[in-house]
């Protein structure tokens, strides 16, 4: 009787459970659309529309990042770009449409790395997937600093390594090279994740993901970007020069609102975070990559402090 009332039940269920399944791949399925931001703007005589033609040039034609042009892009900041142009086009789409894929399966994956014992207790799981999966169609600017700090929270925890966070450390190879900015991140997020090991015994853990970074990293610069090894030091410093000046030559003062709300929020983060270390240390390296996260934000969004830039933070 009792197996009897155990199949009943999970055929009750089983129509519950695969409406669930077929509206978690609707959802991620619209969401992977609405983050896409495939190349279809032509250049026109306006600031930004005019640099990204430049490194869409750059790109095409194999000019030198440190030597021939200084940015805070990177050789393959174009990837980043929605401008179209006829010897980038096919390889932004290809970036945009894996990029914005491996992010929803990383989401994904965490949002599934606390298994709830019931309905009430997944609500905060779909949540975090709602609002991460929808959230950086906002602002292209923060889906990669999103991107890098889920990975590098899927790589401090216990769970094993699956192809969603092989693929996205492999993406880091590319995104170090589109702006100075995501290299810093990543490099942060790499030690980070390396402290991790290191303080849970995952030695070969740490090696395996410094190593696939590193090889993503130098088959990107040399295949991908076309620049050769030499131009590592140079293109590094001449990134730190100019984002040295940046606030000196384009910085906004901001919104006394929008700064009193940043300041909020940037209080109820810190305090959530040192709630969660009240309770256990071992978090430690992902409150690093998250202070150092919204540093970054801050930093990207308040140095100008236009209505746009804000935004992102």
């Amino acid at each position: 009787m009792t197996a009897i009332e155990s199949a009943t039940n999970q055929c009750l269920c089983r129509p519950g459970l695969a409406t669930r399944k077929i509206l978690l791949r609707a959802f991620l399925v619209g969401a992977w659309f609405c983050l896409l931001v495939l190349p279809s703007r032509l250049p026109i005589p306006t600031t930004d529309p005019s640099w990204q033609a430049v490194l869409n040039y750059a790109a095409v034609h194999h000019l030198q990042f440190g030597r021939d042009l200084v940015f805070t892009y990177g050789p393959l900041g174009y990837l980043a770009q929605n401008q179209y142009a006829p010897g980038t086009w096919l390889a932004v789409a290809l970036f945009e449409a894996g990029s914005r894929a491996i992010y929803l399966a990383l989401v994904w994956r965490l949002a599934q790395m606390s298994p709830p014992r019931n309905e009430m207790r997944s609500m905060p799981q779909w949540m975090i997937l709602g609002l991460m999966g929808l959230l950086p169609a906002l602002d292209w600017d923060s889906f990669y600093l999103l991107l890098i700090t889920v990975l590098g929270v899927r790589i401090c925890s216990m769970e094993g390594i699956g192809w969603p966070e092989i693929a996205g450390t492999a993406a880091l190879g590319l995104i170090a090279l589109v702006k100075g900015t995501y290299l810093a991140f990543i490099c942060v997020m790499l030690g980070c994740g390396l402290l991790w090991c290191l303080l849970n015994r995952q030695a070969l853990r740490g090696i395996s993901i410094f190593g696939g970074f590193a090889l993503a990293f130098g088959f990107s610069w040399r295949e991908l970007a076309h620049q050769p090894w030499g131009n590592i030091p140079v293109w590094l410093q001449s990134t730190q020069e100019v984002a040295r000046g940046y606030q000196m030559a384009m910085g906004v003062v901001p919104d006394p609102n929008r700064l009193a709300c940043a300041i909020l929020a940037f209080l109820l983060v810190a305090g959530s975070l040192a709630a969660g270390l009240r309770r256990s240390a071992r978090g430690a390296p992902i409150a690093l990559l998250l202070l150092f996260g919204i540093f970054l934000a801050w930093k990207q969004g308040f140095t100008r402090g236009d209505e746009f830039h804000t935004g992102t933070f």
